[in-house]
C-alpha cells in the first residue's frame, strides 16, 4: 500500500503517488485562432512563427547531441550538479516522448496558438492567485468568533443612526411609540444596555466553558466545530447589536435646557424596547443550543457532515494524461519553500497550469494537502518543454499553495477522518474508558469510509487547452484512507470487545462494497487478518475472542445480520 500510515505518519516518500483532485478545465487562450490574412486569404506569419523557426533547429540539434541537465537546489534554487536524496525518492517515473513527436506537435500547434495568450495566462494566474486567496480567508472568518458578531454589531449600529435621523418621519407611521420624558428615557435605554451586555457577557462566558470542555473531554481539533457554528456567533452578535443600539440612541437623547431643545427619539426608543424582547428570546435560544452543541453525538455528526461536503467537492474522475507526455528523472528545478513554514490548506490547481502553461514547463507539487511545509523544504518540481528553461519563482508557485498554521477542511478529506479519530481514542484512553463514544465515531466513520470505497479517484494530473499536462499534484487513495481510519482505533480498542466487534461489521460491509473491486478488496482483507490478530493478542478469555469476531452494527447489544 503506498500513501502513509494511519493517524498521519508518512511512509517511505518513494512509495507516494503523484494523484490529485478533479480536473478543471479553464479557458486561458480566448480568442487564439484569430490570424491576420493578406489579400489572398493566407496567414500572415506572426512574431511567433519566426522565433519558432529558430527553436525548432536548436531542438533537433539537442535531440542529436542532448546536454546533461542540472538542476537547481531545494534550498537557494542554483543550479548543481548534486541531488539529494529527497528530489530522488521523490522523483516520479518518467516515459520520455520522442523529441521529433514533440517537435511535430509543436508545428501542428502553430495554428491553435497566438502571443496574445501569453498575456491571457497571466491575467488568469492573477486570477487564480485572488481565488485562492478569497478561498483561504473565507476558511479564516469562517473559523473566527470576532467577524459575524461584529458585522451584526456594526449593522445596529447604522440602524440605530438611521432611526435617530428619521424618527420625526417615522413617528407618524409607527403606533404605541415612547411617549415618557428624556429623563425616562435614558433611564429606559440605561436599564436596557446594562442588562443586555450583562447576558452578552454571561453568553461569551458560557461559550470560553465549552470550548475547554470539548477540548479536554474530545479533541483540541474539534474546537473548530464551535469557532464555526453559525447560531452561536449569531446569537452574541444580536445580544452586542441590542447593546451598541442602546448606547447610540441613548446618545441621541437631549433633555431641555436653556439653550437647547428637548428631543427624545421616541421611535427608536421603541425599538430599543422591542430588541430587548427579541435579545431574551435569542438568549434562551443560545443556552439551549450550547447544552446540544457539546454533546459527543452533535459534534461527531458535525465533523462528519463538513467531511461529507469535501468529499463531494474533490472525489471524480480526472484526466488520464498520455503516460509519453509525463515528466521524469531528475526535474530541472527544485523549488523549496520560500516563506514561513505551515500546513498546506489547498492548491490552487488551475492557477499552477496557468502558471506552467506561461513558463513553458510542468510543475508537479510534492506536499500533500495537510502536510507540514517547513522554510526551504521542497514545495515543487520543475520539468522544462523542450527549448525552454524559463522557470517560475518559489514564490509563484507558492501563491498558488495555501499555507497556514493549522488544518482546514476546505480540500483536506483526511482531517476530517482525523478528527473523528482522535474523538474515538479520547473515549478509548485509560482515564475516560468510554467505547460508546468511540462507536458511534465509528459510525461516521463507517459511513465516510462506505462513500470512499465505490468513489472515483481523481489522477492528479491536470493538462491545459491543447493536453500538454502542466502540473501535478498528490493525493491519498482508499488505502489510505482505510488505514487512517481504522488503525489507530483497532489499536487503542484491543481490549474493547465492543470496539472489536464494530470493527469487524465496518470490515464486513467494506468487504461487500469492494466486492466488484479486486484491487480495493485487498486492504479491506489485510484489515481483517489485522484485526483477528488484535483480537487474539489483546483478549486472553476464549468466549470473549469468540464474541469480539462476530459483526455488530452496534458493537454490543445488536447480533450479526
Amino acid at each position: 500500500m503506498s500513501g502513509r500510515k494511519a493517524g498521519g505518519a508518512k511512509l517511505s516518500s518513494g512509495s507516494r503517488h503523484l494523484h490529485g483532485a478533479r480536473t478543471s478545465h479553464n479557458p486561458l487562450q480566448p480568442n487564439i485562432h484569430r490570424r491576420r490574412l493578406d489579400a489572398k486569404g493566407r496567414r500572415q506569419p506572426t512574431r511567433f512563427d519566426q522565433g519558432l523557426a529558430r527553436v525548432v533547429p536548436t531542438v533537433r540539434h539537442q535531440a542529436k547531441h542532448p546536454p546533461a541537465k542540472p538542476h537547481r537546489s531545494a534550498l537557494t534554487g542554483t543550479r548543481g550538479d548534486h541531488r539529494s536524496p529527497v528530489d530522488q525518492t521523490l522523483s516520479p517515473k518518467r516515459c520520455h516522448q520522442p523529441l521529433a513527436d514533440r517537435i511535430n506537435r509543436i508545428q501542428a500547434g502553430i495554428e491553435s496558438f497566438h502571443p496574445a495568450s501569453l498575456t491571457s495566462v497571466a491575467v488568469s494566474t492573477k486570477n487564480q492567485k485572488r481565488h485562492l486567496w478569497i478561498g483561504t480567508s473565507r476558511e479564516a472568518l469562517s473559523d473566527s468568533l470576532w467577524f459575524l458578531p461584529m458585522g451584526l454589531a456594526a449593522g445596529y449600529g447604522v440602524l440605530a443612526l438611521v432611526i435617530v435621523a428619521f424618527d420625526s418621519a417615522l413617528a407618524a407611521w409607527v403606533p404605541y411609540t415612547f411617549v415618557g420624558g428624556a429623563s425616562s428615557a435614558q433611564d429606559l435605554l440605561s436599564t436596557i444596555a446594562a442588562a443586555i451586555l450583562s447576558m452578552a457577557t454571561l453568553g461569551l462566558s458560557i461559550t470560553i466553558v465549552a470550548l475547554q470542555l470539548a477540548s479536554q473531554q474530545f479533541s483540541p481539533r474539534v474546537m473548530r466545530t464551535f469557532f464555526r457554528d453559525r447560531g452561536t456567533k449569531v446569537a452574541i452578535g444580536m445580544l452586542l447589536g441590542t447593546f451598541v443600539y442602546s448606547i447610540l440612541v441613548l446618545r441621541a437623547v437631549v433633555p431641555s435646557s436653556d439653550s437647547l431643545d428637548q428631543f427624545v427619539p421616541s421611535v427608536a426608543v421603541s425599538v430599543a424596547f422591542a430588541l430587548t424582547l427579541v435579545s431574551l428570546g435569542v438568549f434562551i435560544f443560545y443556552v439551549n443550543h450550547v447544552a446540544h452543541a457539546i454533546r459527543v453525538v452533535h459534534i461527531i455528526e458535525s465533523v462528519a457532515i463538513e467531511t461529507r461536503a469535501t468529499i463531494g467537492h474533490l472525489i471524480g474522475a480526472g484526466t488520464v494524461p498520455d503516460p509519453a507526455t509525463l515528466p521524469g528523472g531528475p526535474p530541472d528545478v527544485v523549488l523549496g519553500n520560500p516563506q514561513r513554514p505551515g500546513m498546506v490548506t489547498g492548491i490552487d490547481n488551475a492557477g499552477l497550469v496557468a502558471l506552467a502553461r506561461q513558463h513553458r514547463c510542468c510543475i508537479g507539487v510534492v506536499p500533500y494537502v495537510g502536510d507540514f511545509v517547513p522554510f526551504g523544504a521542497p514545495l515543487a518540481r520543475v520539468w522544462f518543454d523542450p527549448g525552454h528553461e524559463d522557470a517560475p519563482s518559489a514564490e509563484q508557485v507558492r501563491d498558488h499553495i495555501a499555507l497556514s498554521r493549522e488544518r482546514t477542511m476546505g480540500q483536506d478529506v483526511a482531517f476530517g477522518f482525523r478528527q473523528l479519530v482522535d474523538i474515538a481514542e479520547k473515549a478509548l484512553s485509560p482515564g475516560i474508558n468510554d467505547p460508546t463514544t468511540a462507536v458511534q465515531a465509528l459510525d461516521q466513520i463507517h459511513d465516510l469510509l462506505r462513500r470512499l470505497a465505490v468513489a472515483e479517484y481523481p489522477t492528479g494530473y491536470y493538462v491545459d487547452e491543447p493536453g500538454a499536462l502542466r502540473a501535478m499534484r498528490p493525493t491519498h487513495r482508499w488505502e489510505d484512507y482505510l488505514d487512517l481510519g481504522l488503525t489507530e482505533i483497532r489499536q487503542y480498542g484491543a481490549g474493547s470487545v465492543q470496539v472489536q466487534r464494530r470493527l469487524s461489521a465496518v470490515l464486513a460491509d467494506l468487504s461487500l462494497a469492494t466486492a466488484d473491486a479486486p484491487l480495493r478488496a485487498v486492504p479491506v482483507d489485510e484489515h481483517r487478518k489485522l484485526l483477528d490478530r488484535s483480537i487474539i493478542a489483546g483478549l486472553a478469555d476464549p468466549h470473549d475472542r469468540a464474541l469480539a469476531l462476530i459483526p455488530d452494527e452496534q458493537g454490543l447489544g445488536g447480533g450479526p445480520h
